[in-house]
């Protein structure tokens, strides 16, 4: 791990390892529960549409899955569900369906270890660590001629405006952990007509862009750093649909 010391703090490089144990701390992340629930919102809309339960589920960067939890909460089989994360303490917030038949896999979103064309439905919940052209082309390659990518990241307006009014990277994640460290992490919010330009560019086409404004968290304590002086209307993550068409 590469370490950066200022004048009264120490900021680590690191990875999803590093905050594992304390991500879903809702008290001491509020910001990242915030990000959950709005993606849960966008994902739950899209898996009430045309799905019959017998297709191939992934989902990348699982962590506590998202997933998971919405086709349970749908009754829906986990036969084919597929888990993958790259750091195993994550993963293991979804340890316990393993014996339901649902798979938890190690992996790196940019190298996955699957086969080409053999995946029906592909997640990546707040995908923006590894929002990466590599990414986009193990997307397309795993996705059958049909299927379909749910991917949202946090909206862009908010990334520029919070991390640039605490002059942070617009290319990072920081973390303040329990321990006192602070952790950057990779995270790459692009606008959203570079974004749709990045998953075209692979060969998938975007069907549905849907931003979830802060008034549908209506239900959950709302983070500081969400707000920012702005209004119930404005974005907190942003929803992408791509599907995989024949050329």
């Amino acid at each position: 791990m590469d370490l950066w010391s200022g004048s009264t703090i120490e900021i680590a490089l690191g990875s999803y390892e590093d905050v594992a144990l304390e991500y879903y701390d809702a008290t001491r992340h509020p910001t990242c529960a915030n990000f959950r629930e709005a993606t849960r919102i966008g994902l739950r809309h899209r898996l009430r549409t045309g799905r019959t339960g017998n297709e191939t589920y992934f989902e990348i960067g699982a962590g506590k899955s998202l997933l998971l939890e919405e086709l349970i909460g749908q009754s829906l089989p986990l036969k084919n569900v597929s888990l993958i994360d790259s750091s195993p303490t994550m993963l293991k917030h979804s340890g316990h369906v393993q014996g339901n038949r649902a798979r938890c896999l190690i992996g790196d979103a940019a190298r996955l270890d699957v086969e080409s064309n053999c995946v029906d439905f592909l997640v990546s919940s707040l995908g923006d660590p590894y929002n990466t052209t590599l990414f986009w082309k193990e997307a397309h390659r795993i996705l059958r001629l049909g299927g379909s990518v749910f991917y949202s990241t946090p909206s862009h307006e908010w990334a520029t405006a919070f991390r640039i009014r605490q002059d942070q990277s617009l290319t990072a994640a920081e973390f303040m952990l329990k321990d006192g460290r602070t952790v950057l992490l990779p995270s790459f919010v692009l606008p959203v007509q570079e974004q749709i330009t990045l998953i075209e560019e692979s060969g998938l086409h975007v069907t549905d862009v849907n931003e979830i404004p802060i008034a549908d968290l209506h239900d959950q304590p709302l983070s500081p750093k969400l707000m920012l002086d702005r209004g119930p209307g404005a974005p907190v993550v942003t929803c992408y649909i791509a599907v995989k068409k024949a050329h």
